[in-house]
């Protein structure tokens, strides 16, 4: 499940996915500002609303971390 991924990650916040400053700029428009919520979108809506160069960005940062966006 979604929350065990989260609850086992060693990350618990969004500025420890080391994002560049224009992917975090993109989260805090859309309002997405936890691990959790970011963890509970798809990458086609991630995409939808930050671009998919942002939403790629993230993609891979979560992965680098062991977390996954929903499918």
């Amino acid at each position: 499940s979604l929350t065990g991924l989260v609850a086992n990650a060693s990350i618990t916040s969004l500025e420890e996915l080391n994002l560049s400053t224009e992917a975090s700029r993109a989260l805090n428009r859309v309002g997405v500002n936890t691990i959790t919520g970011l963890c509970k979108m798809s990458f086609r809506s991630l995409t939808s609303m930050v671009g998919k160069k942002h939403a790629t960005e993230i993609r891979g940062k979560l992965q680098d971390n062991g977390l996954t966006l929903a499918s």
